[in-house]
Parts: structure tokens; sequence; C-alpha cells
């Protein structure tokens, strides 16, 4: 079974307090994997923890539905505060990770014409 199927199967069956994700899974992405469980779950607690570090990646993971992103290089001793963050209901992000978004916030968009030349 592919890592993603289990982890949705596995998520329906445990119902965990917190979930851990990485965003590189074979066959599905974590970012599907994460929107099939919040769908059925949408108080689903979801830690996105990969090396992925691009902001595009970071706003992704945010958008379905995961309550904070840690990248693998992260401090071990961050991981366990988080976690209970999170039980908690809380969307802590790390400095390093504020950081990659708001500079996605200042770049400038395409054009429609850009948008068309690529």
């Amino acid at each position: 079974m592919a890592l993603c199927a289990q982890a949705i199967t596995l998520y329906r069956e445990q119902r965990p307090d917190v979930t851990l994700m990485d965003l590189q899974l074979p066959v599905v992405t974590g970012l599907e994997a994460i929107r099939a469980i919040r769908e059925l779950d949408e108080s689903a607690r979801i830690i996105v923890l990969t090396t992925y570090h691009g902001d595009e990646d970071i706003y992704q993971a945010l958008r379905a539905g995961a309550a904070t992103y840690l990248l693998k290089d992260a401090i071990l001793d961050d991981l366990a505060p988080v976690v209970r963050d999170v039980h908690r209901g809380g969307h802590p992000l790390p400095d390093a990770v504020r950081d990659i978004l708001a500079s996605r916030d200042q770049a400038v968009p395409l054009t429609t014409r850009e948008v068309e030349v690529l």
C-alpha cells in the first residue's frame, strides 16, 4: 500500500491527536494526504515536517490545513513544544518559516503576459 494511502487509512483508524506529515510521499503527495485527512476530520492537527523549504511548499501546506510547518533541520528540542502547542490548537510558525513566507508576500506577481510567456 502506498505510504500516502496508508497514512490516510491509519489516520482514519487511529485518530491521532497530532499527525507529523512529510510532503515527499510516493504516488500521492503529502499535500494531497493533508487535504484527504482534513476532509475526514476538519479538526485534524497536522504538522508538516520536511526538508522542503520553498515558499510555495509552505504556503500550500498551510493552505491545505497543516497547523504548522517545520523544517527537518530544525533543532530536535523544538519539536516537543511545537507538538504540544499544536495539540492545544495552536498554529506556531518558526521564525525561519515566517521569514520565508514574508519574502513570498513581498514578491511582485507576474503580469498576465508574463504568465502567457511562461
